[in-house]
């Protein structure tokens, strides 16, 4: 691990000389940091007696995803304290759900922009190159399946 990685969130997950965290059924009802920033948890993990819980863990924005017949129940339960996204995802194997992929993108980057300010996402630099040139709005020219030219 270079001296650059220590202090980047990204690997403090990865921490070599920590014991790893196992998952136990009984976190099924927290909401747990997936990735710096990024945490995934149940709709227990956002309701009406954990706000304080939401704001030390600095949470902005909630991904609310609910099925159709769940609307009546499961909503924003701070709207003007969080953004939230709410879709209606049907729980069942043959659902669509890359309809949804822009949107959350979209959400997400709004969550984030403030990582291009921070000097280790640089060593990201394909990721960083590629999210550049579609904000500006470049795009291949290539066509057909395979974009890369692979040469022997």
């Amino acid at each position: 691990m270079t001296e650059n990685n220590k202090t980047n969130p990204l690997f403090a997950i990865q921490n070599e000389n920590e014991p790893d965290i196992d998952w136990s059924y009984y976190m099924r009802r927290e909401m747990q940091e997936i990735v710096p920033g990024l945490y995934l948890g149940p709709y227990a993990a956002a309701m009406k007696n954990k706000y304080e819980t939401l704001k030390e863990q600095g949470i902005t924005h909630i991904v609310c995803i609910r099925q159709d017949v769940e609307a009546r129940f499961i909503r924003p339960n701070f709207p003007e304290h969080f953004e939230y996204l709410l879709l209606n995802i049907a729980d069942k194997a043959t659902e669509n759900i890359i309809q949804h992929f822009i949107k959350v993108k979209e959400f997400l980057d709004n969550c984030f922009f403030f990582l291009e300010a921070e000097p280790w996402y640089m060593e990201f630099e394909p990721i960083y190159r590629a999210r550049m040139s579609q904000m500006n709005g470049q795009r291949s020219t290539c066509t057909g399946p395979l974009k890369r030219k692979f040469e022997d």
